[in-house]
């Protein structure tokens, strides 16, 4: 089968190792050639396109079967929005997907698109797509994951040096999940070309209190977490919006994701505790 993967983030690259190692040709798309290094193989094409000008996609997707799309920004950058990259980026791939004949498009988002509505920009523009992919003719897949384990030990690596921070009263759960186990979650789903929604996250559904309990535990240290009020948070983006759309979109996501329960179906194998005990290290 011949699968397109656009985007070659953490979700992207292992999605292409999992593809290749189970046969499959792979044609893989990035802004940069530089994010396809260490990345190399017989059946691997890499691309580099620009997602937001339409014109740089003519012909990609010729002779793909399904099209995964990582597309998207979790940090915005500079004048790059999340409705340049996340909505009409991804509107741009699914244009081409539909002109070659692509029978499947997939595509992978936060947990919570569904209530972001008013919220952050990055579920407004992704919730914004995916209604626009159900009215598409092909054989749509939207699968909704748990946050990832990389962006966890990043706060690991915090709390061997410092307290750490909750926004609310931390009790809101979420089933975070690693990223090698959703990579193969997505090659599983990919199989069955029915118009469908999954949700997906690893093997336990945490609260954000337990969490970092967890990162503290890593490095046998007694919890120092603080909470601050929503309502503090909230009123630091109104004057935050003004002088920049970056912070103020990510504050909004920040603040959604630690207030709203988004708890996934438990279908991945790795526990928060092995991913740390086998990726974070002091430093």
């Amino acid at each position: 089968m011949h699968v397109m993967v656009a985007g070659a983030g953490i979700l992207g690259r292992e999605l292409i190792k999992v593809l290749l190692n189970q046969g499959h040709e792979v044609t893989a798309l990035a802004l940069f050639e530089r994010e396809f290094k260490g990345l190399s193989h017989a059946r691997l094409h890499c691309k580099a396109v620009d997602v937001t000008r339409a014109e740089t996609l003519h012909g990609v997707a010729d002779g793909v079967r399904t099209v995964i799309s990582c597309i998207g920004i979790t940090r915005v950058n500079g004048k790059v929005t999340h409705e340049a990259v996340d909505y009409q980026g991804n509107c741009n791939l699914l244009a081409e997907a539909e002109r070659a004949g692509v029978q499947q498009f997939a595509i992978i988002s936060p947990e919570g698109v569904e209530l972001g509505r008013r919220s952050a920009p990055l579920l407004q523009a992704r919730q914004k797509f995916e209604k626009r992919l159900q009215e598409s003719r092909l054989a749509w897949l939207i699968i909704h994951s748990g946050g990832f384990f990389s962006d966890l030990a990043m706060m690991a690596q915090m709390a061997q040096r410092s307290p750490m921070f909750v926004i609310g009263r931390g009790v809101e759960r979420f089933t975070p999940i690693a990223v090698a186990d959703l990579a193969q979650l997505v090659t599983e789903e990919i199989g069955d070309v029915r118009a469908r929604k999954v949700h997906v996250g690893g093997p336990e559904t945490l609260s954000w209190n337990a969490i970092m309990q967890i990162c503290f535990a890593h490095w046998n240290l007694p919890a120092r977490i603080y909470h601050i009020p929503r309502w503090l948070c909230q009123l630091a983006l109104v004057f935050v919006r003004p002088f920049s759309a970056r912070y103020y979109s990510m504050g909004k996501l920040l603040v959604f994701m630690y207030t709203h329960d988004l708890p996934t179906p438990e279908r991945g194998k790795t526990t928060l505790r092995e991913y740390l005990k086998a990726n974070v290290k002091a430093t």
